[in-house]
């Protein structure tokens, strides 16, 4: 029967949309491949033309490629979508784990200063607790009052005062290691100063102090504490010479600034470079052996080349001026392998230091034993201990270690040195006279104060430099 114009134009039968219906759902499963719906789409199309009449055809076709058209438009969108889930996905990925690994870092960080605070509560109770037991330091020091009857006995309170505060001393600074190492701390701060461990453990080496001994001889325990103090600063003085206070553990956390700037890594606490700091080991040393002659750790390498590394730190800051610094096979530290440079907003130019003369024959320093800056480079009163000092060495290289080499390093610098306090240390008062300087730079420039701590103008004799008495005199 032939079909009437409204009938074509009208919509297909629903016999066909089942068969749609089907293609449609095949087409949107995302786990079928553009290429399959291709021919799927091309197969559903040959078969249904070969049920039509040829006048359906034409319609057919054209619905067919506009959906198809359709299709690709939705699959490009569907493409689009599911490259941008992946890549938000990606990126939401990524901060994340970014996130984490940053929260990992400082729980991480948390955790280790926890532990190390743990470690030193547990190494405080464990020190405490070997106190009590008596097992590391020496019990309560013994009384000496009656030792020298030519000098005018004090009261049995102070003496008992004195007993209390020396013993204090050693019982809340001392801590024994293992390796036979000592750490001596200072004060309230938990660090070893150069200067304070050995000026606190100093009353433990004077002779002649009970029955014609030193305490150290007269207990085991303080000679092990002294002794464990000399070989652990040899050991820091070879870890860095400029350096003036130590932690007990290395620092495995450290600024660039701290770094770079204040010269603080590993064990060092601060890098302030201090003359007088090397000349508290050396006396030490040297009454340590005036006690125990042939003492062991008198014989260690690294005592004998803590004592080489001071000479050639002292013998490079005497031309501080010309950027001069210690060579050698024992200057392989951090710092090593080029001139001192301080903070610059401590020490002038750039943190070396105002200008001085190479040639005055005295060295360098950057700080005083307050830890204050220096004005002038040349530290008299430091200097003045440097060569007392020398000669402790001098005596040392030639009796413990045999070293005529050493023996004339060390007398030639003293002599240097001594030569240059002689003419850039002593200046002409006003109203007193010749007086020693505090610092001077070697150019003409000098300051006239004094320092609180020691070595001080006011301590000259103590220092055991030989002195003019009316130079002194006039200078206090």
């Amino acid at each position: 029967m032939a079909s009437s114009s409204s009938e074509r134009d009208s919509p297909r039968p629903p016999r066909y949309s089942g068969a749609f219906e089907q293609l449609r759902n095949e087409i949107s499963c995302a786990s079928v491949r553009w290429g399959q719906c291709q021919g799927v789409l091309r197969h559903y199309y040959l078969s249904l033309s070969s049920k039509r009449d040829c006048s359906c055809q034409p319609h057919h076709s054209k619905t067919f490629e506009q959906l198809m058209t359709k299709k690709r438009c939705n699959n490009q969108c569907l493409l689009y979508f599911s490259l941008g889930a992946v890549i938000l996905w990606f990126g939401l990925s990524i901060s994340f784990i970014a996130a984490l690994e940053k929260k990992l870092v400082e729980v991480k960080h948390e955790n280790y200063e926890y532990n190390e605070k743990l470690k030193e509560s547990v190494a405080a109770s464990e020190l405490k607790r070997r106190r009590r037991q008596g097992d590391e330091l020496p019990q309560y020091p013994i009384n000496h009052r009656h030792l020298n009857t030519a000098i005018r006995p004090l009261s049995d309170q102070a003496i008992d005062q004195c007993h209390k505060a020396l013993w204090h001393t050693v019982d809340t600074t001392a801590y024994v290691l293992p390796n036979n190492e000592s750490f001596v701390i200072t004060g309230d701060i938990q660090n070893l100063w150069l200067r304070d461990s050995a000026a606190q453990i100093h009353p433990l080496l004077l002779p002649n102090t009970y029955n014609g001994q030193s305490l150290v001889q007269v207990d085991q325990k303080l000679e092990r504490i002294v002794s464990g103090l000399i070989l652990k600063t040899a050991r820091l003085i070879r870890f860095d010479p400029y350096a003036n206070a130590f932690h007990l553990k290395k620092r495995s956390r450290v600024t660039n600034f701290e770094r770079k700037v204040l010269g603080r890594h590993g064990y060092i606490a601060t890098w302030n470079y201090e003359l007088d700091s090397a000349c508290y080991f050396l006396r030490m040393l040297f009454f340590f052996h005036e006690s125990f002659p042939n003492h062991p750790v008198l014989k260690e390498r690294q005592v004998k080349e803590a004592v080489s590394i001071i000479m050639d730190v002292w013998i490079a800051e005497q031309r501080h001026e010309e950027d001069a610094y210690p060579r050698g096979e024992l200057f392989d530290c951090v710092h090593c392998g080029k001139p001192y440079r301080y903070n610059p907003a401590e020490l002038k130019r750039k943190g070396k230091g105002t200008m001085t003369n190479s040639s005055a024959g005295l060295t360098w320093a950057g700080f005083r034993p307050s830890d204050d800056p220096c004005v002038y480079g040349y530290l008299i009163p430091a200097n003045m201990f440097a060569v007392v000092t020398l000669g402790y060495v001098v005596k040392l290289a030639a009796v413990v270690w045999d070293d005529e080499s050493m023996v004339k390093k060390a007398r030639k610098l003293r002599q240097e040195i001594d030569d240059g306090i002689q003419q850039y240390g002593i200046v002409e008062h006003t109203t007193h006279g010749r007086i020693y300087a505090y610092e001077v730079d070697g150019l003409g420039n000098y300051l006239l104060m004094d320092d609180a701590n020691v070595p001080s103008l006011l301590s000259i004799p103590y220092l055991g430099y030989d002195y003019d008495p009316t130079i002194f005199v006039n200078t206090k």
